[in-house]
């Protein structure tokens, strides 16, 4: 045999092994579906409940937790994740959209409010509501992203990928250690360091907890829902009311601001827009900018 054919046969057993892994991948996520569940409920002032959905690598009970209080002046809370395996994006805008519907019944004004890939997750929601109008629904976007091109983060040759497997391409025991490996900490000079605070011994407080937030996520669910944040495409509902954050500045190397909110403007011509120097949804860093926004927002 030529010894330019072996090279050949390894690539053609790799591909096909690949393509097994994938296709195992899937069935797997068809018999232990994605879903979301309720992680945190508080009960709040007035008529109205913010229904808080997480983004990618996110459970929602930490990634909002900086922000409860805040929300909490304004109305009840209800904090999701995301939990099976894969990402089922039509199967969790479904749960979503019984909530909201649920709520709705009961005389409560819903506020959406989704973080990143929770936008997505949000506005595919309102798809599926069926009690909802203008007056007791409304949606707000933090940073989202608006297909591949809006995503610093998101090498090329790794979109290229995610359209040739769909499923995750390598076994899900070997892929979530891969993930745990891969934690992006807040970078310190972009932490807000509370007044009469060490900065250093603060630094190290944030950077445990954001350690912390990063780990035990599943492979199988980070690529699925890379998969729905390039090949996505939006549906108008364009009877709501709609406020988009971006974050914006060198602390964001996640999501290309301006182009994501233009993108978003551009759909729904009558979107509000907020911008507030960030990182890519940084609560947890830099909390007390993210309170403020929030508090104008949600006090008008």
């Amino acid at each position: 045999m030529p010894k330019w054919a072996w090279p050949m046969i390894i690539l053609s057993v790799v591909f096909m092994l690949t393509i097994h892994v994938t296709t195992y991948n899937l069935e797997l996520e068809k018999r232990r579906p994605s879903s979301i569940i309720q992680t945190y409920w508080r009960q709040g002032p007035r008529n109205k409940v913010f229904i808080l959905i997480p983004g990618i690598l996110s459970r929602g009970e930490e990634q909002f937790e900086p922000l409860f209080q805040t929300f909490l002046k304004y109305g009840s809370l209800d904090v999701f994740s995301y939990v099976g395996h894969g990402f089922n994006l039509d199967q969790i805008s479904r749960s979503v959209a019984k909530l909201i519907d649920q709520h709705i019944k009961n005389n409560k004004k819903v506020v959406l409010v989704g973080a990143s890939l929770g936008g997505i997750v949000a506005n595919h929601s309102l798809s599926y509501v069926i009690n909802a109008n203008p007056l007791n629904l409304e949606l707000i976007m933090i940073d989202t992203p608006f297909g591949v091109e809006t995503m610093k983060a998101f090498p090329d040759r790794l979109a290229f990928l995610t359209s040739i497997y769909p499923g995750a391409p390598i076994p899900n025991v070997f892929g979530d250690r891969l993930l745990n490996s891969m934690q992006d900490l807040p970078k310190k000079q972009y932490v807000d360091t509370p007044e009469d605070v060490d900065s250093d011994a603060y630094y190290q407080e944030i950077s445990e907890k954001a350690y912390h937030y990063l780990s035990n996520h599943r492979f199988s669910t980070w690529w699925r829902q890379l998969v729905v944040m390039v090949k996505h495409r939006p549906t108008k509902h364009s009877e709501y009311v709609m406020t988009y954050i971006r974050s914006d500045g060198q602390a964001n190397d996640i999501v290309s601001q301006p182009l994501a909110s233009k993108r978003w403007k551009s759909f729904y011509p009558n979107m509000t827009i907020f911008t507030l120097s960030s990182a890519h949804c940084g609560f947890l860093q830099q909390k007390s900018r993210w309170v403020r926004m929030f508090d104008f927002i949600l006090s008008e």
